[in-house]
This record gives structure tokens, C-alpha cells and sequence, in this order.
């Protein structure tokens, strides 16, 4: 520390003429001791004198501070506009810094590196957006079904079953590739968080474009080849295997567009710009509308009309993302340095080199695991409520359908996360990020609150929106408090989750997740074995609730270091390092 105080003063007083006559001064001083008194003597005198200097510049910085504010105040009296000048921003920014490091108290620094109003506005700022943005994402499914399943007259039923297993195929291919979005939220959160160079980060979100783009082209041959096939697999048959083949075709063509969409609205979210990208989302919803109602409503195209409707929008939020990439300057592909100053042929610098790929790929395994576990416990939830009648089957998909467009509100909250949260864990001052964690968290509380309260009233005052026949309305009210309590463990865990991932913890949460899994499993068995009659059907909220609940607690205390060691801070480490300064 004294060695980076003494280089920061020295290089401040070649700055100023003052500074300089007492650094050569001090340092003279300092010689013709070290030649009366020896190394011992010298040693100690040059203590002194960086103890002295370490206060002076304090004490300077403080004046150039105390000037500034003086100057802003007398601005704002006369109702002018004060724009300061560099060396004044320096000074401010400085030297409440530079007065704690003299004082040698860590803790000055800790108490008010953290504003928990700021950032808490910061989140919210942040937050709408992207909560706007993923409420409308999945109208672009909705509106589909919507123009379908009321323009197509008696094929309806068909069309609409043909939409019902053709929609996961297309939309769960890119759920599967979540892995990509994950990573570069993390990467670049971080990369801007630590000043890394532009350059080499530009490389890295190039590399994980790059793996997007052929992911998308595989997925989208797939499709394409084997649409029928695959359709096979789900026992589709008939007509309702004809219509969603096409579909599937189609929606495969987009493949690409939903996949560089959903990579760049991650690169800018992680640059904590979400009012661009939602712009671009709801360019998307209206192209999507339009189309809808011209290729479904008018042309009477049926479901192919909808898919080709769909994928007009897709390529039209491309386009619309990529604009705005190219706006906030960051679409420099391919990057600079794959050309190796010219001896590099365009073509062969579009091949992203192994730095710029490998970035992305530790996010794989962990991520795809976590949204295959999900995918799991869902469908088992569906199997297991069609295996309990029409009744309960038909209600389960009203509530998976409020559930999941429910918790889509937890979502900003994992994104928030990862963009917030790097700042604060690169930071020295480790207890900002436990700080920071917790003011997600509590957020995160209150936007569970909110939630559940909304989804139990909509139950129980808009559940004939879905349907008018009693008993399913009825079914799906006696579920309504373990599915509440499923909506709060759920958000809460999105609140950790985020913080997890911009820690790296990405293999303590597959782990956690794995285990998860298997206790889900063994509670569901159980469930099969000993339960009978429809009150099965509640103990298989209740079993979620279980899942999501324990997962948020252990979650909770990885960070505050609660029986686990804190991913955050590690108390023994901050110990020493407060012994060493003093």
C-alpha cells in the first residue's frame, strides 16, 4: 500500500510545481539520512517521509474537493449548469478514497461504497424493461394460437392441437441453448465491470455469436429434415401430424433469427441497456400481429400462415437488434484482430479463434443441465395431472399456463444479477457484494409478493376468462395456495439464482440442481405409491414448492456463508488482510 500511495503522490507532484519542490525536498532529506545513519536510519526516514506524503496528498485532494463543491453549490444558486473539468472530476473521485487508505481503515471505504438506494432504483430502472420485454416474448406463441384457434372455424381443434405439440419442439430447441445468452450476460457484465480491453471483448462476444449462429443452422436442418420424425416421438398422428409438420418446418426456418436475437439482447443487457431491446421486442409483437391477421384472418392460411407470420417477426426483431448493436457501436465482427494486421483473408478471419470460443463453453454443461431439469419437472407434472382425468388434466393447463407467465417475472431478476453483481465481486471491497446480493434478494421478495397475490386473485376472480365449466374452475381454485407458495419459492430462487452465475458458482448450482432432481423424483414415486384420488394432484404443487423452497434456502446461505463457505467472503481471508494493513 505504501508503495502505491508513494507512486500515486510522486507522479501527482510532477503535476504541480508545489508538490514537486517538497517530493525533491523530502526525498533529499531522505538521502543525506541513509548516508549519516546507513540502511537502518535510511529505511525508517523513508517511512516517515511516505507517511507525511500519504497525508499531504490526502489533505490536497480534499482542498481540490472542497473547491469544486464550493463552486457547484455557487453555480446552482445562480441556476447555471457546472461541468467540471477533468483534473476536478479526478480530485472528487479520488480523494475520499485516498483519506481512507491513509487512514488505514477498511472499513471508511465499505460503508459508503455502496449506495442501497441508487442501485435499488438502478434495479427497478433496469427491471421494467426487461420485465415488459419477457411478458411479450411469449405473446408472439399467443397470438398464434389466438388467430388459429378463431379463424380457422371447425379445422380449429385440429389446427390448434397441431400448435399445442409443435410449439415445444420449436420453442424448447431454443430454451436448450440458453447456455449461450447465459454466458455472454456473464462475460460481458464482467469483461465491462473490470475494464477489460474492447477489443478482446468484442472477440469473445464474437465467438459465442459465432457458436449461436451454428447452433441455429443444426437446429433449423433438423427441424427442416425432421420434422415428421420427431413428431413420431410425441405419438402424433393424422391430420394434427401433417399441420404441425408444417409448422414445424417453418418455425425451423427462424432458427436463426431466434437465436442471434436472443444472443444480442443479452450482449446489451449485460451493458445494462434494456429499453433498446425491448423497443426491439415490441417491433417484433406488431410485425407478428400483423402478419397473423393478414396470413391467418384474411388469407386464410391456417397454421401455416401463423408460423410464416412468426418468422417474419423473428427476422424482423434481427434486423431491428442488429441496427441497434451497430448504433451503440458495438457490431465490429468480425473482430480486428482475426485479421492479424492484414496478412488475413475476411473469410478466414470470420473463424473465431479458440480464445475467443472457449469463454462461453464452461457455461454449457451447468446451464443446459439446469434447463433440462426443468423441462423434466414440468412435463412429469403434466403427465402426472393427465393421468388424474380430464378434469384435473384440463385445469393443470390453465394453471401451468398462469404459473409460467407468473414467474416470467422472476426472470429480470436472474438477468439483473448477472449485470449488477460483477461490479461488486471484482471490487475489493467484498462486503459490497454480499450487499449487493442481498438488495436482490429483498427485491426479489417483494416482486414474489406481488406476484402471488396477483396470480391467487386472478384465480380466483379470472379463471372463467379460460373456461366456463365449474369443476375445472373448481379444480384448479383448490390448488391455488400451493401453487402461490410455488410462485414466491420460484422467484426467490431467480433472485439467487443470477447471483450465482455472476459468482461462476455455475457447478455448485448443477450440483444443487441435480439433487434437486432427484429428491423431486423420489417425493413423486412416493406420491404414485401412496396417494391416491385428486388430492394427488395438490402434493404435486406442493412437491414443486418443495423443490424451488429448499433450493432458494440453500442457495441463501452459499452466499451468506451460512454452514457453506461464502462464495461472496470469506471472513478467515478479510481477517488477515485487515492484520496485514495494520
Amino acid at each position: 500500500m505504501t508503495t502505491m500511495v508513494r507512486s500515486a503522490f510522486v507522479a501527482d507532484a510532477g503535476a504541480r510545481g508545489g508538490g514537486r519542490g517538497t517530493t525533491s525536498a523530502a526525498t533529499a532529506r531522505g538521502t543525506r539520512a541513509r548516508g549519516r545513519g546507513g540502511d537502518d536510519r535510511g529505511t525508517r526516514a523513508r517511512g516517515v517521509m511516505e507517511a507525511c506524503a500519504t497525508r499531504v496528498w490526502g489533505a490536497r485532494r480534499f482542498v481540490n474537493v472542497a473547491r469544486v463543491e464550493r463552486r457547484a453549490i455557487g453555480g446552482g444558486a445562480r441556476g447555471g449548469r457546472v461541468r467540471l473539468g477533468s483534473g476536478e472530476r479526478r480530485a472528487r473521485r479520488v480523494g475520499v478514497s485516498a483519506s481512507a487508505e491513509a487512514s488505514g481503515d477498511g472499513a471508511s471505504s465499505s460503508s459508503m461504497g455502496l449506495d442501497a438506494g441508487r442501485e435499488l432504483k438502478g434495479l427497478m430502472m433496469f427491471c421494467a424493461p426487461l420485465l415488459a420485454s419477457n411478458l411479450i416474448s411469449p405473446l408472439l406463441t399467443m397470438t398464434d394460437t389466438a388467430f388459429v384457434g378463431r379463424c380457422t372455424g371447425e379445422a380449429s381443434a385440429v389446427a390448434l392441437a397441431a400448435l399445442g405439440v409443435s410449439t415445444p419442439l420449436t420453442d424448447y430447441s431454443v430454451s436448450l441453448f440458453a447456455f449461450i445468452t447465459a454466458g455472454l450476460t456473464s462475460i460481458v457484465s464482467r469483461g465491462v465491470a473490470s475494464g477489460e480491453d474492447e477489443d478482446e471483448l468484442n472477440g469473445k462476444v464474437y465467438g459465442a455469436l459465432f457458436i449461436a449462429a451454428a447452433s441455429s443452422v443444426a437446429v433449423g436442418a433438423l427441424l427442416l429434415t425432421r420434422a415428421e420424425a420427431l413428431l413420431d416421438l410425441l405419438s402424433v398422428s393424422g391430420e394434427v401430424k401433417t399441420i404441425a409438420a408444417s409448422y414445424t418446418r417453418i418455425r425451423g426456418l427462424a432458427m436463426p433469427a431466434a437465436f442471434l436475437t436472443a444472443s444480442a439482447y443479452a450482449t446489451l443487457v449485460a451493458r445494462k441497456d434494456t429499453v433498446g431491446p425491448l423497443l426491439c421486442v415490441v417491433l417484433a409483437a406488431v410485425v407478428n400481429f400483423v402478419g397473423d391477421y393478414l396470413m391467418v384472418a384474411v388469407f386464410k392460411t391456417g397454421a401455416a400462415g401463423a408460423a410464416w407470420a412468426t418468422t417474419a417477426s423473428l427476422y424482423t426483431g434481427l434486423i431491428a437488434i442488429t441496427l441497434l448493436l451497430k448504433k451503440r457501436g458495438l457490431l465490429r465482427f468480425p473482430p480486428k484482430q482475426n485479421f492479424r494486421g492484414g496478412a488475413v483473408s475476411f473469410l478466414r478471419a470470420m473463424i473465431p479463434t479458440k480464445a475467443q470460443v472457449a469463454p462461453v463453453m464452461p457455461f454449457f454443461g451447468p446451464i443446459t443441465f439446469l434447463v433440462a431439469a426443468l423441462l423434466a419437472i414440468y412435463t412429469t407434472q403434466i403427465l402426472a395431472a393427465n393421468a388424474l382425468g380430464v378434469t384435473v388434466s384440463a385445469a393443470h393447463r390453465i394453471a401451468a399456463t398462469l404459473f409460467s407467465f407468473t414467474v416470467l417475472c422472476g426472470d429480470p431478476l436472474v438477468q439483473a444479477g448477472q449485470a449488477f453483481m460483477p461490479e461488486h465481486i471484482i471490487n475489493p471491497v467484498k462486503a459490497n457484494a454480499r450487499k449487493m446480493a442481498m438488495i436482490l434478494f429483498q427485491f426479489g421478495l417483494f416482486t414474489a409478493a406481488v406476484c402471488s397475490s396477483g396470480f391467487a386473485a386472478f384465480c380466483f376472480l379470472g379463471a372463467s376468462v379460460f373456461t366456463t365449466d365449474a369443476a375445472v374452475i373448481a379444480q384448479l381454485q383448490s390448488v391455488v395456495l400451493p401453487m402461490s407458495a410455488t410462485v414466491v419459492a420460484n422467484i426467490l430462487s431467480k433472485s439467487l439464482y443470477g447471483v450465482m452465475v455472476a459468482a461462476r458458482a455455475l457447478n455448485f448450482l448443477a450440483g444443487l440442481t441435480g439433487l434437486g432432481l432427484l429428491g423431486f423424483a423420489a417425493a413423486m414415486l412416493y406420491l404414485d405409491r401412496h396417494v391416491v384420488g385428486l388430492a394427488k394432484y395438490s402434493y404435486i404443487w406442493w412437491i414443486t414448492f418443495a423443490y424451488y423452497g429448499l433450493a432458494s434456502l440453500i442457495l441463501f446461505c452459499r452466499i451468506n456463508g451460512i454452514v457453506f463457505k461464502s462464495i461472496l467472503r470469506d471472513d478467515a481471508e478479510d481477517d488477515d488482510a485487515k492484520a496485514a494493513s495494520a
